[in-house]
């Protein structure tokens, strides 16, 4: 295998048998340990369907969660198993979390209004506290971005003083919660943009600027990204990203180059996958056929390496770029699905600071995970290399 040296999996079945019905009525997430993934370490849980989740940037003890209903739940994996529940499953003991702060209890205007699609932490360009009037020792926000349009910003405030009976005037607080979420500002992406889409848009995934995070770039279901800003303190050239052909096709994942280089990818539900400048409309690089017209599920920038490029299609195979040697086609390409099993998702994680080799994690549609170790050649950023990439860029 090129791209990847092994693999294990992570089975949600160590924690939730499917027969038992008793669990039907929550939606759950499984907190793992990839270095140990015998039992989840963590079991978060809700009354509504989870779409998405993020850690907080700054404390790992710290979950979110963006719902089906278009809530938004924080969970504080800090708080004593006594402020929970525990439930038998399969013979053992489990402890479900269920959620510290709940925006479906506060009032609808706070909330989105179809389901959340994407959920990123927004940390404070200062790195000061987000919001010192509500005691917070936190520095970061977070970003929804909802089905129809709509983005959310969500100040994280941390509750100094706790009550046992919780709050008259927050209903979203549960007793004896420290965290709270604040509601800064809405952006309608369709008021924001002036373009000609389509009016009802679907928009299903969210980037945010990794060098300024006042910009953020949003892939619709009209056949561009948006780009917009969190702050109208900026104007925003150019307002999306579109690609030469003028039949609109799905945008199913964006991502922004991690170590600030200039690039946004889009990978579309017809196979092709854009490369485009961020101070350009048009895309400087087109692949149309690298997946025989599979459908593109994610696209990601390698956090390890500047000119390595993943995908994943919806034939569960995944797909490597190595743009310094060959921009034309993909290095390798490797299935990595099981019998009766189809990938859906895909991360990469950030092991510059553990010095770790770099994994992909790999998720499927039966509730299985794939943990992968990539194999040393793609995932060891070489002297010179960062600057060599720069180069090609700035040719393209």
């Amino acid at each position: 295998m090129l791209i990847t040296i092994s693999y294990y999996y992570i089975d949600r079945t160590s924690f939730y048998n499917p027969v038992d019905k008793k669990l039907d009525k929550y939606g759950m997430i499984g907190v793992w340990n990839t270095n140990d993934p015998s039992q989840p370490q963590k079991i978060v849980a809700s009354a509504s369907m989870p779409t998405c989740c993020c850690f907080s940037p700054i404390k790992t003890t710290l979950v979110f969660g963006g719902m089906q209903d278009g809530s938004l739940v924080a969970w504080d994996l800090r708080e004593p198993p006594t402020m929970h529940h525990s439930y038998i499953c399969g013979g053992q003991d489990w402890l479900l979390r269920f959620p510290t702060y709940n925006t479906a209890g506060v009032l609808q205007y706070d909330n989105h209004n179809s389901p959340i699609t994407a959920l990123v932490p927004v940390l404070t360009d200062s790195g000061k506290a987000a919001s010192q009037e509500a005691g917070s020792g936190l520095s970061f926000q977070l970003a929804t971005l909802e089905r129809n349009g709509i983005v959310n910003l969500w100040v994280v405030a941390e509750i100094l003083e706790t009550n046992m009976a919780g709050s008259e005037s927050d209903l979203g607080l549960s007793p004896n919660g420290k965290i709270k979420l604040l509601k800064s500002s809405t952006i309608s992406l369709t008021a924001i943009n002036k373009i000609d889409i389509n009016q009802s848009l679907y928009t299903l995934d969210l980037k945010l600027n990794p060098t300024n995070h006042n910009h953020f770039y949003v892939a619709t279901d009209s056949g561009v990204v948006l780009h917009g800003t969190r702050f109208g303190t900026q104007k925003i050239i150019p307002r999306c990203y579109k690609s030469v052909d003028t039949t609109p096709c799905v945008i199913t994942s964006v991502d922004l180059h991690p170590f600030g280089h200039p690039v946004l990818l889009a990978g579309c539900e017809d196979g092709s996958i854009r490369l485009h400048h961020l101070s350009a409309e048009s895309p400087i690089i087109i692949w149309e056929t690298s997946t025989n017209g599979s459908a593109i599920r994610k696209v990601l920038w390698s956090r390890s390496c500047a000119y390595i490029i993943f995908v994943l299609d919806s034939n569960s195979i995944v797909h490597m770029w190595d743009l310094l040697r060959n921009d034309a086609e993909p290095m390798a390409s490797e299935q990595v699905s099981e019998a009766n099993s189809s990938a859906v998702d895909m991360c990469l994680s950030d092991e510059s600071q553990s010095h770790s080799r770099p994994k992909m994690v790999v998720n499927y549609d039966d509730g299985k995970v794939q943990v992968h170790l990539l194999s040393s050649h793609v995932s060891n950023l070489q002297p010179g290399e960062n600057e060599q990439f720069s180069r090609f860029v700035e040719q393209l």
